[in-house]
């Protein structure tokens, strides 16, 4: 089983032989907006900056669901 960024698609982690039997997940090493959502965190914050182009591109996903006709 992998687990896939929900704004990227790809695996968020980069993995090692930590001398298991398995490469084990190191480090969060996907997208801007992957890094903030998969990094180990007490609480939430307030807020995340986003750039430009990740803003945009959540904003077709929106447009994309809108046009097959759900409500994100």
């Amino acid at each position: 089983m992998s687990t896939r960024c929900p704004f990227c698609g790809g695996d968020p982690y980069h993995y090692e032989d930590i001398g298991t039997a398995f490469p084990e997940p190191v480090a969060v090493t996907c997208c801007e907006l992957g890094i903030e959502w998969f990094k180990p965190r007490d609480e939430a914050p307030g807020s995340i900056p986003v750039s430009w182009e990740d803003f945009d591109r959540i904003a077709r996903v929106f447009e994309a669901l809108r046009t097959l006709g759900m409500q994100p």
